[in-house]
């Protein structure tokens, strides 16, 4: 039996190299005439990873792609602002929904499960029809950058307008990454300014969609991704208000107390390190047990709401 010489030819393929620098994005529109919009399309990363976005692909939302070139700002703290504009010409009157996704978000956002392998989906809804007629996207007055913390909230006023003169509606959506927790806020419904409750510091992001009416009839809605950074911003988590409020013992095995100095009642809400809540009660005297040994071994989030005013602790269940 004669031997056989087996050659193994082994293919190196390169791999495809993608950043982890991404930390929020957004897009606009116009209609231009009849079926053709202008697009413009906002991707901030971290400047000092020195990674380049200097192409992107334009998906129009009606099967076609094109790929838009970027031209870099560098902007302050360690923000990188590209920016890319196209038009595109749609076949016939329709709603349409444009995206451009990218990879991928910085490490650490501490409400993106993994982040670093999440990309970045950004959408505009295109609405054409003859009965809406022209329309722009509502206009963001403040750059995502314009943010600011006071005590344990973070706040932005996105400055919205509209130059139809169209009525708007806000909301906080979820994320498009994939594992994402809503964090604990409130929006002003008119204003659109947002407020996000911090429970540690450390990166959190959020997804503030406008709703665009003409004559009570939606038309269009509007995406910001965004992130609030604590070391940017200064948060300080309220311990200012110890002397009004004790939690102990921490670490806590079964029983935890609460003590209210100089108030009688309230609210407390425990939440796990991604924001997720897992325990509410009412709090009806100056000092109360709150029996948590249900709750697994780890890190937790205890809030306090009281008259008009929170307080927000990290706690350690062991």
């Amino acid at each position: 039996m004669g031997r056989h010489a087996f050659i193994l030819t082994f293919f190196v393929c390169p791999l495809l190299s993608f950043g982890q620098d991404i930390k929020g994005g957004e897009m606009s529109y116009s209609l231009v005439s009849g079926l053709t919009c202008s697009f413009d399309v906002l991707l901030y990363s971290q400047t000092s990873l020195g990674i380049s976005h200097d192409t992107i692909m334009f998906h129009a939302g009606d099967g076609t792609v094109d790929t838009l070139l970027g031209v870099s700002t560098d902007l302050p703290n360690d923000v990188t602002e590209w920016q890319y504009t196209t038009t595109h010409t749609y076949a016939s009157a329709s709603t349409y929904v444009a995206t451009v996704s990218d990879s991928f978000r910085v490490g650490g956002i501490l409400n993106i499960a993994n982040s670093v392998s999440e990309p970045i989906h950004l959408q505009q809804e295109v609405m054409i029809s003859p009965f809406i007629g022209t329309n722009t996207s509502p206009v963001f007055g403040n750059t995502q950058l314009d943010s600011y913390a006071d005590g344990s909230y973070y706040y932005h006023d996105p400055m919205v307008s509209d130059l139809e003169g169209d009525s708007l509606g806000f909301s906080l959506v979820s994320s498009s990454s994939g594992i994402y927790t809503m964090p604990t806020y409130s929006i002003d419904p008119i204003t659109g300014v947002v407020q996000v409750l911090a429970l540690q510091q450390g990166l959190l992001a959020i997804n503030l969609e406008v709703q665009e009416y003409r004559n009570g009839t939606p038309i269009g809605r509007s995406y910001r991704e965004m992130l609030f950074d604590s070391q940017e911003l200064g948060l300080d988590i309220n311990d200012n208000e110890t002397t009004r409020v004790g939690i102990y013992p921490n670490p806590v095995q079964n029983d935890l107390t609460i003590e209210l100095q100089d108030f009688n009642s309230g609210q407390f809400i425990i939440r796990d390190i991604l924001g997720k809540q897992i325990l509410t009660g009412s709090l009806n005297s100056k000092k109360q047990l709150v029996d948590i040994s249900s709750l697994s071994d780890g890190t937790y989030f205890l809030t306090v709401l009281y008259e008009h005013d929170t307080y927000t602790k990290k706690i350690i269940k062991n």
